[in-house]
C-alpha cells in the first residue's frame, strides 16, 4: 500500500526528523538506502538510493534504529537495483527488498534463505550493521 502525503512547496513530505536505514537487494545482493521520515507518528519511505558498504558506514547509517511501518510514499522509487516496493525483516534483524511474489529470500546480510514470508506489518528494525 502507497500513501499520499501533503507536500511542501519543495515537493517534499512535511515530518519532523528524517534517517536513513540500510537494507540488500535481495535479487542482487547489494546495499541500498533508504531515506525514511516521521508522519503521524509513524515512519514512512520516502526515497531510496544506491550505497557501497564503506560510505554507509562512514555515515553512521549502520546505526539507525527506528519503529514504524516503513509504509512507502507515492512517489518512492522502491529498489535502486531491482525497483520493487516490498520488504522483509529476516529474523537477523536486518532489512532486504524482496519481489512481491517470492516464496523465499535469501537475506545478503546474513546469507540464511527463508520461506513461507509474512508481510511486513509494524517493525523495529536497525539500519544494518558490518
Amino acid at each position: 500500500m502507497r500513501l499520499p502525503f501533503m507536500k511542501d512547496r519543495k515537493n517534499t513530505v512535511k515530518s519532523k526528523e528524517a534517517n536513513v536505514l540500510l537494507a540488500k537487494c535481495s535479487q542482487h545482493g547489494k546495499t541500498l538506502g533508504m531515506r525514511v521520515e516521521t508522519y503521524k507518528n509513524d515512519w514512512i519511505r520516502t526515497w531510496s538510493f544506491k550505497i557501497d558498504d564503506s560510505k554507509a558506514k562512514r555515515e553512521g547509517f549502520d546505526k539507525t534504529l527506528i519503529e514504524g511501518t516503513l509504509t512507502p510514499t507515492d512517489d518512492y522509487p522502491g529498489c535502486p537495483y531491482c525497483g520493487t516496493m516490498e520488504l522483509f525483516i529476516c529474523p537477523c534483524g536486518k532489512l532486504s527488498c524482496i519481489q512481491p511474489d517470492s516464496r523465499s529470500v535469501k537475506c545478503y546480510w546474513c546469507n540464511a534463505t527463508h520461506k513461507n514470508l509474512a508481510p511486513v506489518g509494524k517493525a523495529k528494525v536497525s539500519g544494518g550493521g558490518f
